[in-house]
This record gives structure tokens, sequence and C-alpha cells, in this order.
């Protein structure tokens, strides 16, 4: 069995989706933290962290994080390690704490319906945000529901994975009401009205 998290890189969780894929969440691969230094990014780690989700079946990774919440070198160092691995990146930014917008749900909708080799068909994702805990769960959650997994058993595997994850009232109404809809497929997908970006 593989190691969750896998140690040496910025993976938080490797879930099995109910289709028997994989939906890994992490941090953004590469940042270091610390409380008395300005945070950084270490380029080993997010070559580490990109080849554990591209052995792990992968062939996606979408980044949630805004370009503000990190170092100025962290997308372009993304960026360049992803193409030589030969993982695909996808950026949908939702603001800390926040869950997606219309706009950004229908982004990853779009996204999701436009690849085979996806959770849903076999295959596995990656998300990441900054920590790995409120966005990237947010979303992880969200691949579960989509798979077919009831609101409240997407949520306690996510959190069974990493304490962390979902880590607002904003993100958990947020999943409470695309997993109504999703249940009612007659209804509208449009979840947000721009509630949670206010």
């Amino acid at each position: 069995m593989l190691p969750d998290p896998v140690p040496g890189t910025s993976v938080r969780a490797v879930l099995t989706c109910p289709d028997g894929g994989r939906c890994m969440m992490a941090g953004f691969p590469g940042l270091i933290t610390a409380p008395d230094r300005p945070d950084r990014i270490d380029p080993a780690r997010t070559a580490a962290t990109l080849a554990a989700m591209h052995a792990r079946g992968a062939p996606l990774l979408v980044v949630l994080a805004e370009a503000a919440d990190l170092p100025p070198d962290a997308f372009p160092t993304l960026r360049d390690t992803a193409e030589s691995i030969g993982i695909d990146l996808a950026f949908l930014p939702i603001r800390d704490y926040h869950a997606p917008d219309d706009d950004t749900y229908r982004a990853w909708r779009d996204l999701r319906a436009s690849r085979t080799d996806l959770p849903g068909h076999g295959g596995s994702i990656a998300v990441t945000c900054r920590h790995g805990a409120g966005r990237s769960g947010l979303m992880a959650a969200l691949v579960l529901i989509e798979g077919g997994m009831s609101l409240e058993a997407a949520v306690a595997t996510v959190r069974d994975h990493f304490a962390d994850a979902i880590e607002t009232e904003v993100q958990m109404r947020w999943l409470v009401r695309v997993s109504a809809r999703l249940k009612d497929e007659s209804v509208s997908l449009d979840v947000d009205s721009g509630a949670t970006h206010s």
C-alpha cells in the first residue's frame, strides 16, 4: 500500500475514489514556511511532490492557490517542474478560506468533463492550495461526492486522511449546496452567487 501522506513531499493525503481512481491533496509543491522566516520554494521538494503524484497516476494537478498566497517564484517553478515530469496543470484559484465562485465551479466541471483520465473514469487527480487543508480538502470532498459518495461520507473520508481539511463554515455550506444540487440535476448548478467572495 502506498503511504499517506508521502514523506519528503507536500502530499497530505491520497484518497481512493468510489470508482477506484485516486484524489491527492497537497500543500503547494515545495512551499517551505517557518514562523520567523519568509516563505520560500524548495525546487527539490517541488520535484519530489510532483513525482509522487505522477507515480500515483495523477495526470493533472489543479492549483487552487492564488499567486498572492505564495512566493514570486512559486508558479514559474511549478510550471517548469510539471512540464519536465509530465503533469498537466490547471489554475482554478479560490480565495483562502473560501469556496469556488460560480465561474470557478463551472470551469472545474468543464475541466472534469473534458478529460477521460480523471476520477469518474477510473483515473486520478491531484489538488493543491497553500497548506493542502481548506481549499484542497474542499475540492477532494467534491471529487468524492461527484463519484457518488454521500456528503457526510466524503467529508469524513477527507478528514480521516487529513484532520485539518475543510477549514471553514463557508466551505462546508458550499459543499452542502453542491451536494444537494448534484442529487437533483434539474436544479441549476450555480451555487455561489458571489456570496463566498464578499
